[in-house]
């Protein structure tokens, strides 16, 4: 079984956005848990620093209704994770209410073929390609293991339809 789903390739020009992730200060990338257990560090949305990337998350965010019925997002962050580092296993259970009417989704931004998220589970590792739009169940016990020398960076989100509908045919 398969916790994971590529819906392909975003249609926007990610270059804009990865200069601007790269020209924020470090004291923009906040802990966003543990950092013994998971080291990894955020911008969301409503900091200080989120103007100088919003126009480009937008446009990306927008670029998703090619695969997605209208709505909102929430729950949107740039999460970093430094080269070398991990994150344990963990599931990101926000109830089943929200679980049942939105989708939770990564856009990875950069990444290397060396980043692996994998689901202890099936015990399947995957890569996830920069630009693409990836659904997951955050329900089941996930990890990722950053095995290269750069920091990978996703944008994360939570897709809530206007209709309740999760998702087009495709």
């Amino acid at each position: 079984m398969s916790y994971l789903t590529c819906y392909g390739r975003v249609n926007v020009d990610l270059s804009p956005l990865i200069q601007r992730v790269h020209s924020l200060p470090s004291d923009a990338w906040v802990s966003r848990g543990d950092p013994e257990s998971y080291k990894t560090s955020a911008v969301r949305q409503g900091d200080k620093h989120w103007a100088s990337v919003a126009k480009e998350i937008d446009q990306l965010l927008e670029a998703t209704f090619e695969y997605f019925e209208p709505g909102y997002f929430n729950r949107v962050v740039l999460s970093k994770i430094p080269a070398g580092e991990k994150i344990l296993p963990h599931t990101d259970d926000f109830g089943d209410a929200i679980r049942k009417i939105s989708t939770h989704c990564h856009i990875p931004l950069i990444t290397h073929p060396d980043v692996k998220m994998g689901f202890t589970e099936n015990r399947i590792e995957h890569h996830l390609k920069a630009g693409y739009l990836y659904t997951m169940d955050e329900t089941v016990y996930h990890y990722v293991n950053n095995d290269s020398d750069i920091d990978r960076v996703h944008l994360l989100f939570a897709h809530f339809p206007h209709s309740g509908i999760k998702t087009k045919e495709k």
